[in-house]
């Protein structure tokens, strides 16, 4: 007859499911957390992290190598092109700080 902790080394363990549609990146030398919300409905709702996952430098880097490679084979089989927000929404940053420096009467920087 097995044993008790035997028994409960096979046992399945259903992992919880978080849907997120935001994420905050915070990197230190050391390390990487990776910050997951799902963004409230209202401005009074404060978005809390569903979910922080921590991992070492070189995790986060293979990681994100993989998960490239699965985004361009999934484009590649669909034909398909994943919509990539980021460059619209630095443009978008670049252009509300122009704005801000031209209604606070400073001249812009220059990059």
């Amino acid at each position: 007859m097995a044993s008790n902790q035997e028994e409960k080394s096979t046992e399945l363990v259903e992992t919880p499911a978080f849907y997120a549609n935001m994420a905050r990146v915070t990197i230190t030398p050391y390390d990487l957390r990776l910050d997951f919300f799902q963004r409230k409905r209202t401005p009074e709702e404060k978005d809390q992290p569903q979910v922080s996952i921590y991992m070492s430098l070189e995790h986060s880097k293979s990681i994100a190598k993989i998960i490239n490679e699965q985004l361009g084979i999934l484009e590649k089989d669909f034909k398909i092109e994943v919509f990539d927000p980021l460059p619209a929404l630095r443009e978008k940053e670049k252009q509300a700080k122009k704005e801000r420096s031209k209604s606070d009467g400073h001249k812009p920087e220059k990059k």
